[in-house]
């Protein structure tokens, strides 16, 4: 759900970074590609709009001191090369063969045998027993993120296995979430996903393992990602569409097709668990699931009156966000598809990390666009597939505010500004 601003030892700051850093005081001198690339350097921020919008969110973020809260939009490389820089020897910090799986999850490339730690040692013997293997070999892989640590082992009866590993009271149910996603993701057939192995509790907390692979950036593969999560998309629908053909035929079979919103458990974008109770109406699932959820955690945590008062105000604006819409048929959504939860290897691109869900597919167009967002590509080769409808922008902008509002619940109210900023731009 977020890119990391520090990895073990190491803090990134704008001098770490290219393009961090705009070489005059004033952004309006700045291109448009000079303010973007600025944007995807720091947390939580969209990339879009037109030059005056660009230039107006950089120096909101500068006045609110948010410029300060870094994160790498490369995928890890900026944070490797500070490592290395440093020279630190920091077990988590060995990556000269790592690169970026997410902010909480790595995947190696070319992971070889290390040696062994107590933890890596504990946790070999654990997946021996669990997975029936004969024999389990730490690989020379470990990242310790803002959410879960992350280890590489080699079995001889799955092959190289990727672990996640919290040891948090809350991790079994974040996991069992991730779990499912990646599951009904790969029964698609259409986006790639690690294929999950086994969900095991542990210590207090849990491990997810699953299957590793070999991932480099993604940009490459930009239009084959669009087309495949577009196809995802349109998934539910083809079975609606097929399961009405086959409806006078005998012994179809029961229905997969699925006519709610929700999911059959509750998903997390980093640690927050979200709502996802089955509701048959797509804009009071949206409301009530996704948005009311978070703005209750706010409410609990920061006991903030004016976000609610903000929130009263745009309840009762929400139907012009749909009108002219027409009917919205259930879509399987990936749930926080931002640049950090997607890679690729030598057969194309991988998304990991969901938080899944049926909804609106324009939902994952929007969180795109956050953290970075995509090559233009991507969405050349989605909408060929999946036409982009009216008012799409204007939804885009509302669906957005869920990851607003996610990252003031992760990392507190130094946000809250720049939270109250888009709802009152919402209300205009």
């Amino acid at each position: 759900m977020e890119g990391c601003c520090n990895f073990g030892p190491v803090e990134l700051t704008e001098d770490d970074i290219p393009g961090a850093k705009l070489s005059s005081p004033d952004p309006a001198e700045a291109t448009i590609e000079q303010l973007k690339r600025w944007l995807s350097c720091r947390r939580g921020v969209s990339t879009s709009g037109t030059k005056a919008e660009l230039v107006k969110r950089v120096k909101d973020f500068i006045e609110q001191g948010l410029d300060k809260y870094m994160m790498d939009p490369d995928n890890g490389v900026n944070v490797r090369r500070k490592l290395r820089n440093v020279g630190t020897t920091d077990n988590n910090a060995k990556q000269s063969n790592v690169t970026k799986y997410s902010n909480d999850s790595t995947c190696a490339a070319n992971a070889t045998e290390e040696p062994v730690s107590e933890k890596q040692r504990d946790l070999g013997n654990m997946l021996k027993e669990q997975l029936g293997c004969e024999y389990v070999t730490s690989l020379d892989f470990t990242d310790s993120g803002f959410i879960n640590s992350a280890y590489a082992f080699d079995t001889d009866k799955y092959g190289k296995v990727f672990v996640k590993v919290n040891s948090r009271s809350g991790a079994k149910p974040m996991f069992d979430g991730e779990n499912a996603g990646l599951r009904a993701i790969m029964a698609t057939e259409t986006a790639r996903v690690p294929k999950p192995y086994k969900l095991v509790d542990y210590k207090g907390g849990a491990v997810l393992v699953m299957e590793y692979m070999d991932m480099d950036r993604v940009g490459q593969y930009a239009s084959t990602l669009g087309e495949s999560i577009a196809r995802m998309h349109l998934h539910n629908k083809y079975l609606k569409i097929k399961e009405e053909k086959e409806v006078n035929r005998v012994g179809c079979g029961e229905s997969r097709y699925v006519d709610k919103f929700g999911f059959d458990m509750p998903t997390c974008c980093g640690y927050v668990p979200t709502g996802n109770e089955w509701c048959e109406d797509w804009m009071t699932f949206f409301a009530r699931q996704k948005l009311q959820h978070q703005i209750d955690a706010i409410e609990k945590t920061y006991g903030d009156r004016d976000v609610m008062e903000l929130w009263s105000h745009l309840q009762r604006k929400l139907p012009e966000f749909f009108k002219n819409l027409g009917a919205v048929t259930p879509a399987l959504l990936h749930g926080d598809l931002t640049k950090i939860n997607v890679s690729g290897d030598s057969e194309g691109p991988v998304v990991f990390d969901p938080a899944a869900f049926y909804g609106h597919s324009e939902y994952d167009l929007a969180s795109v666009d956050m953290f970075g967002g995509f090559d233009p590509l991507f969405f050349t080769a989605y909408h060929n597939v999946i036409p982009k409808a009216t008012g799409f922008d204007h939804r885009a902008r509302l669906y957005q505010l869920f990851n607003q509002f996610n990252i003031w619940n992760h990392f507190g109210s130094a946000y809250k500004e720049q939270v109250l900023g888009a709802m009152k731009d919402l209300l205009q």
